[in-house]
């Protein structure tokens, strides 16, 4: 079988073509003579032919650079594997992303999925800062497609806008999209990237002295303390909802032992709520209505965005009023 090669431009049977730069220093270093018959293609599309055959060809002329040939037959044939094959590969910490998505391609490989690891080192220089430039215009061609890839692409917008051609958008592609409806929450465990995107939510976080950014921002962002503090373990996002305690308290179960969580909803008419979460201090939110806070002291009443900061020594604190709220607590008590 004579070597094959791609040609992105019309193929017609009898007409002569100087063969674009890539195939024709492919045959140089394959040492081909004038003479010598070569296979092409061109994968135009359905109902043009050369869509799913090939061509014969001659070679018959070789200059320095380039290589002129005279077109033969068409043959209609397939020639794509059985099986797609799909390519997992960990980010290079060098510049041979390029040549890996062009030989992989040459391959036939259907699709190729990068991944951050922990020798992942991901630097756009030179050319290759363009990188997030070309994802966001490939996007922008597929932002209505149904299913993940219109919300893929989706999601590469929505982050060009705010940060335009930030690398960190490419990091953001390797995470998981979730979305969660009023009182659903999500647990992320230390070492476990995250982003907002839109919406507004409660976040309770455990005391930590080492925040490490990871992209969208203007700030530093330090790679390679990233690599060594980023779990890349891949999971599935199971949005967590609130079991209810007794009435009008719901509780938020996680493993982390440093906080808890509970969605407090006193109901007008109603006896007041015991607040749980005694012998620590703790923070009551209200998010929505209006509470009236009593901590046996005194009285506070609490609009919605307002919130108050209960001490541990305030063990019979209540709330009444019509409202949702939320309370958080040290975990260890």
């Amino acid at each position: 079988m004579s070597a094959r090669f791609y040609a992105d431009t019309a193929l017609t049977t009898g007409s002569t073509l100087t063969l674009p730069d890539h195939a024709a220093r492919h045959i140089q270093v394959l040492r081909l003579q004038p003479g010598d018959s070569i296979t092409l293609f061109n994968g135009l599309g359905s109902g043009q032919q050369g869509s799913e055959g090939e061509f014969s060809a001659t070679i018959t002329r070789m200059g320095r650079s380039d290589v002129d040939v005279t077109i033969g037959a068409y043959t209609a044939t397939h020639r794509e594997a059985p099986r797609a094959v799909h390519l997992v590969v960990s980010m290079p910490a060098n510049e041979r992303m390029d040549w890996l998505v062009e030989k992989a391609t040459e391959l036939g490989v259907a699709s190729i999925q990068p991944l951050m690891t922990e020798r992942s080192v991901l630097r756009l220089k030179g050319e290759r800062a363009g990188l997030s430039e070309l994802v966001c215009a490939a996007a922008m061609e597929k932002k209505h497609a149904p299913g993940e890839l219109g919300e893929f692409s989706r999601t590469v917008l929505e982050l060009d806008e705010v940060f335009p051609s930030d690398p960190g958008i490419l990091a953001a592609l390797l995470m998981n999209r979730v979305k969660l409806h009023p009182g659903e929450a999500l647990y992320v465990p230390a070492g476990q990237m995250h982003a907002y995107l839109r919406g507004t939510g409660v976040e309770v976080m455990a005391n930590s002295d080492n925040v490490i950014r990871g992209g969208l921002t203007s700030k530093h962002v330090d790679v390679g303390e990233l690599v060594k503090v980023v779990d890349f373990e891949p999971i599935t996002p199971r949005p967590i909802h609130p079991v209810a305690v007794r009435a009008g308290v719901k509780k938020y179960r996680t493993p982390c032992d440093e906080f808890d969580t509970w969605r407090i909803s006193p109901k007008a008419g109603r006896a007041p709520i015991r607040l749980p979460g005694r012998r620590s201090a703790r923070i009551l939110l209200v998010i929505e209505g209006e509470a009236e806070l009593d901590t046996g002291v005194e009285q506070l009443t609490l609009h919605r965005g307002e919130a108050a900061f209960l001490p541990a020594t305030d063990l019979a604190a209540t709330v009444t009023g019509q409202a949702v709220a939320f309370l958080t607590a040290s975990g260890l008590r």
